[in-house]
């Protein structure tokens, strides 16, 4: 897609996502606070993506729908501690239907599979502890928009950028099992590497 276009739509279907995550967020119980944090996140995420998708002379739809599902889960985790399946799970099924129409549906989906399967493994390495299904799933996502190499660099992104401020947090007295949510480091990831190149 022109990344003008891109530039443009990105605002847009975060928007459209985050109202989605907004109204499961209203409907479910115990409330899941999606305020100021949030929005602070979904701000400087979205400035960032649309800068991403200026300085790149073409950006895949697929590609867009999982930047844009990783920015506003980032946001919501921060806000909330959860990765939504009302963000994760359409922005994915965007994602490889829109690879279908370039015949990128194999690498599309070999992407989700790795991404995913790399961080499901970790789930249960960890016993549950290290991180939710809701990452496993927004790993997915961004492996079938990004592709395997792309979607794994940016994994690795997240667990090194994730890795950097665990020790700070540990250097500064934090207890070791402390609470760190992770899809902001995954979002980082993905935003990293999708400005350094990004193919589906």
């Amino acid at each position: 897609m022109n990344q003008i276009l891109c530039a443009a739509a990105a605002p847009a279907i975060n928007a459209a996502l985050y109202w989605s995550a907004r109204k499961y967020a209203g409907d479910s119980a115990p409330p899941r606070r999606l305020d100021c944090p949030a929005m602070g996140v979904l701000a400087a995420g979205t400035a960032i993506e649309c800068l991403v998708v200026i300085l790149r002379h073409s950006v895949p739809p697929e590609a867009l729908f999982a930047l844009c599902a990783a920015v506003v889960s980032a946001a919501t985790d921060v806000a909330s501690g959860y990765v939504l399946d009302v963000v994760t799970l359409p922005a994915a099924s965007f994602s490889i239907g829109a690879s279908a129409f370039h015949g990128g549906l194999p690498f599309s989906v070999a992407g989700a599979g790795v991404c995913g399967g790399l961080l499901y493994l970790l789930y249960v390495l960890t016993r549950r502890r290290g991180i939710g299904l809701g990452d496993v799933k927004l790993a997915a996502c961004v492996g079938a928009g990004l592709g395997v190499s792309n979607g794994a660099a940016a994994a690795g992104v997240a667990f090194i950028s994730g890795g950097c401020w665990a020790a700070v947090l540990l250097l500064r007295g934090a207890p070791r099992g402390s609470e760190m949510r992770f899809a902001p480091y995954i979002a980082a990831g993905a935003l990293t590497c999708a400005a350094w190149g990004i193919s589906a």
